[in-house]
């Protein structure tokens, strides 16, 4: 079973020996480019998979969560989006 940290809101920390307990970390595009604090700590991270869903919030490359995102050191890369139609 995998072990999932989700790092949002006020569940964010710069402990980072403690995220490497876990196999997936989950956060947001927003708490990437907002959380200066443990900003260093994600970005000097070397990830060995990084997932981003919803591929059009970084479609802007000049845009700060574009920027924040392409800086982050990954040995794998996906970048996913799906559209979903609803018939009422």
């Amino acid at each position: 079973m995998l072990k999932t940290f989700m790092y949002y809101g006020n569940n964010t920390t710069t402990d980072f020996e403690e995220i490497k307990k876990y196999d997936v970390v989950l956060t947001t595009y927003s708490t990437l480019t907002m959380d200066s604090r443990s900003l260093n700590h994600v970005m000097n991270t070397e990830w060995r998979r990084v997932i981003l869903d919803v591929a059009h919030a970084i479609k802007n490359p000049n845009s700060k969560q574009s920027r924040v995102v392409t800086e982050l050191k990954a040995k794998r890369r996906w970048v996913v989006t799906g559209f979903t139609s609803f018939a009422f």
